[in-house]
């Protein structure tokens, strides 16, 4: 199962095996001692996979749009975690039927392996499927809140990503983006921090990349810029590395 999360990750880079620098080995490793319960994060799996502990992990503060979105559709809301890695911070809400919940990363057939050798099944959908895909794999307009916690400035190309995103999510729906200004910097653009993510007034969400063999970050892009998304929360703007971001928009209803 790991050589077919490897030969998906070559795709992603061109065809060919990735190397520890590409990151993907890196990041498995990493999960494989946090699965363990040996790693720095331990506490964090624990609550993760852990029914009773669930709750202090999930993301209450959304739930006002869930309640919301379940007054309209009448259904528990499909949400999608999309870069979730092997165990997802809604898994409370999925347990408990509250919400519709789907799982995908680039390396979930690498994970479920991982989470199967430490003896954690999560019963929720864990799918293969990279960012820049997801209308491909799951169609359009299929969840009603799309979510990506601390992974967008890890995937190949951010600005494809965020346009899956708002293709994935239904009339209506909500987008909420969140992780660490800057990282790529903080992390030295060493493996998967290849690029700088941060906000500037009045809440866009900026990119800047470096690529592989170059000294120097590509001019500033705005990602969310042209994809009709209504910005209801942002964080305050900073561009210091490692100050926490969070970005909240709405896909307007269809005419």
């Amino acid at each position: 199962m790991l050589r077919q999360a490897f030969s998906f990750c070559a795709e992603l880079i061109g065809g060919r095996p990735p190397e520890p620098g590409d990151g993907f080995r890196d990041e498995l490793a990493f999960w494989d001692r946090e699965l363990s319960g040996r790693g720095e994060y331990a506490e964090d799996i624990r609550r993760r996979s852990t029914p009773a502990l669930m709750t202090l992990v999930y993301p209450h503060y959304l739930e006002p749009l869930l309640e919301e979105l379940r007054a309209r559709t009448g259904a528990p809301p499909r949400v999608l975690d999309a870069g979730s890695g092997p165990l997802s911070m809604w898994a409370d809400g999925a347990e408990q039927g509250r919400i519709a919940l789907t799982c995908s990363d680039a390396l979930a057939d690498g994970y479920r392996e991982l989470l199967a050798r430490h003896g954690l099944h999560p019963r929720y959908p864990l799918v293969q499927c990279g960012g820049e895909a997801l209308s491909g794999r799951f169609g359009e307009a299929a969840f009603d809140l799309a979510w990506m916690h601390n992974a967008l400035d890890h995937t190949q190309d951010p600005g494809a990503v965020m346009r899956e995103l708002v293709r994935v999510l239904a009339p209506g729906g909500y987008l909420v983006v969140q992780g660490w200004c800057r990282e790529g910097t903080a992390e030295r653009f060493i493996g998967l921090h290849r690029h700088d993510l941060w906000v500037e007034p009045p809440g866009r969400l900026m990119l800047r990349t470096r690529s592989p063999g170059r000294r120097r970050l590509s001019a500033p892009v705005a990602l969310c810029d042209g994809l009709g998304l209504e910005l209801l929360e942002a964080s305050a703007p900073s561009r210091t590395p490692r100050t926490w971001m969070k970005l909240v928009w709405r896909k307007p209803a269809a005419a």
